[in-house]
């Protein structure tokens, strides 16, 4: 299947194909390309258009500085690495790794552990139920990032010369914070912890809001 750069590549992968022969399609670097599975494994490398991957059982692996990147699996682990543009990545019962992207993400899971490691980024947002969460990216002096969880633990890593203002609160979970001042409780009525300072003047914008998930804002 040969294709003009202009042209995309769309691709449904039929139900119940177990015992198909894997199917591969190659195009031009600027491609778009979109896939759906249901009991598929897709994996997508190289390129630099747009990326759009969905199965229901089965794992989503892209690499290459594709402009947008689209990834949802229900049973599956996801992975991305190297975008360069926006990064959407969900999995409700499997893992999201992130790895060397650029720009804009959000991600989420249900069940699994949401990894985020080097890359850098104007705007973050995670979200995960159960699962925990690990952060250890660059953010550009105005960056934001917004980390959401229910009971699973959230760290965060950062350079001991990080700025930014950070605020982190909980219902019930811990909090321990290496670059700055302990957090404080919001009331003696209540198990809930607050953390709010400004780390080296300041720039970028954290904000973490957990129930009963451990926060841990670490020094690399």
């Amino acid at each position: 299947l040969l294709l003009e750069p202009s042209q995309a590549v769309s691709l449904l992968h039929p139900a119940g194909g177990e015992g198909l022969e894997p199917l591969e399609v190659c195009g031009p670097a600027a491609s778009r390309v979109s896939v759906e599975g249901f009991s598929a494994s897709i994996s997508v490398s190289g390129g630099s258009g747009a990326v759009a991957a969905e199965t229901v059982n089965g794992s989503i692996t892209q690499s290459g500085a594709a402009k947008e990147v689209q990834l949802q699996s229900v049973n599956g682990t996801v992975e991305t690495t190297g975008p360069r543009g926006r990064v959407q990545a969900e999995a409700v019962n499997g893992t999201v790794t992130v790895r060397d992207a650029e720009g804009e993400l959000e991600a989420s899971t249900v069940n699994g552990t949401l990894t985020v490691s080097a890359g850098s980024f104007d705007r973050v947002h995670l979200e995960t139920v159960a699962g925990s969460v690990r952060f250890e990216g660059s953010l550009t002096p105005k960056a934001t990032l917004g980390v959401e969880t229910v009971s699973g633990l959230c760290e965060l890593v950062f350079p001991a010369g990080f700025g930014a203002d950070i605020t982190v609160t909980t219902f019930s979970g811990s909090i321990t914070n290496e670059l700055g001042p302990a957090a404080q409780k919001k009331s003696d009525f209540t198990p809930g912890s607050e953390l709010r300072f400004t780390s080296a003047g300041g720039g970028a914008r954290v904000s973490v809001e957990t129930l009963s998930g451990a926060v841990q804002i670490r020094k690399k």
